[in-house]
């Protein structure tokens, strides 16, 4: 008989794929950053419609902190130009804030989680790749992918 630490993986794959399909919801499978704690993407995936990213932001830096989030179609096949590009440079912008510093803090630390939304629309049916990301620092950043279907 397995044992049931033997049955764990099939246990959580059988989880993860129940859960995909049920509501609109979806939450980023990426773990995070020290800046980005989550990322959900909330809303109907038709072409037009609206659509909100919710972050949930951990701002322990001294300095003020732009964040922005963009997205792409992502089986597109990109020109030799537009692959020499960063993300945020050919993606289209889904909104972008500026955190306030935080003088009395350092970059690891545990302090009041801030939330973020960015309502936007995609206009055009696809695969795309939403990413949010400090664009002085764009290794810092979170993101998922949303298929959006036609009206």
């Amino acid at each position: 008989m397995p044992t049931p630490f033997r049955l764990l993986p099939f246990f959580l794959a059988f989880t993860l794929f129940a859960s995909v399909g049920c509501g609109v919801r979806f939450t980023s499978p990426d773990p995070g950053t020290e800046l980005f704690e989550d990322m959900d993407i909330s809303g109907l995936r038709t072409a037009g419609s609206p659509l909100t990213i919710s972050l949930t932001l951990n701002q322990a830096y001294p300095v003020a902190v732009r964040v922005a989030c963009y997205y792409d179609l992502s089986d597109r096949d990109l020109t030799d130009d537009e692959k020499s590009l960063p993300f945020e440079e050919r993606a289209n912008k889904a909104g972008e804030a500026i955190l306030p510093p935080a003088p009395e803090h350092r970059p690891d630390d545990e302090v009041a989680l801030t939330k973020l939304d960015f309502s936007f629309s995609i206009p055009e049916p696809g695969r795309y790749f939403l990413a949010c990301l400090t664009p002085a620092s764009p290794e810092n950043g979170i993101g998922s992918t949303v298929t959006i279907r036609e009206r």
